[in-house]
């Protein structure tokens, strides 16, 4: 990933997770690149920016804090990583993934010429990686019972539908 351009303002959501701490540190390595860290323990954050010398560059805030300025990109990296955490997240899982892609969702109604990232782990596609996924990929999940297993695929496949839904959004 080469620069996103010089004076950009990159909001970066869950800023705690494995994805957005590989995005910090390479981005963080361009001078002319404004990040804006968004955490639910900003304090963790702040911890591993101390950690990889940005420290001096960048401090991470609360979610609260995200709405009082604008942005050149957004990038949403918030989500459960740990296994352990997600099998127990139940319907949680829907909430999380909605709330915070409403939070950024709800920006670009407001300012339509950010572009808006979503990372997400490929669960979409359910358990089945057989073969790596590509264009033909189809999502596969039980409907009757629903496992509690695809919940997380399945908000992750909400998600998804409801930014392609909007297409006047970048």
């Amino acid at each position: 990933m080469g620069s996103m351009g010089k004076g950009e303002r990159i909001a970066i959501l869950g800023a705690t997770s494995h994805i957005a701490k590989g995005l910090i540190y390479h981005l963080g390595q361009d001078h002319d690149c404004d990040l804006c860290l968004f955490a639910r323990s900003p304090e963790r954050a702040n911890e591993f920016l101390n950690t990889v010398g940005l420290d001096h560059r960048f401090k991470a805030k609360p979610f609260e804090e995200f709405e009082k300025e604008p942005y050149n990109t957004i990038i949403n990296c918030v989500g459960i990583a740990d296994p352990g955490k997600l099998s127990n997240a139940g319907s949680s899982i829907f909430k999380i993934t909605e709330t915070f892609d409403t939070l950024a969702l709800d920006r670009l109604k407001h300012s339509p010429e950010t572009l808006y990232i979503n990372f997400s782990s490929g669960a979409v596609y359910g358990t089945d990686f057989a073969s790596p996924v590509d264009d033909r990929s189809q999502a596969t999940f039980d409907i009757n019972p629903i496992d509690s297993a695809a919940y997380y695929s399945i908000a992750k496949l909400h998600s998804e539908a409801r930014h392609r839904a909007m297409q006047d959004f970048r």
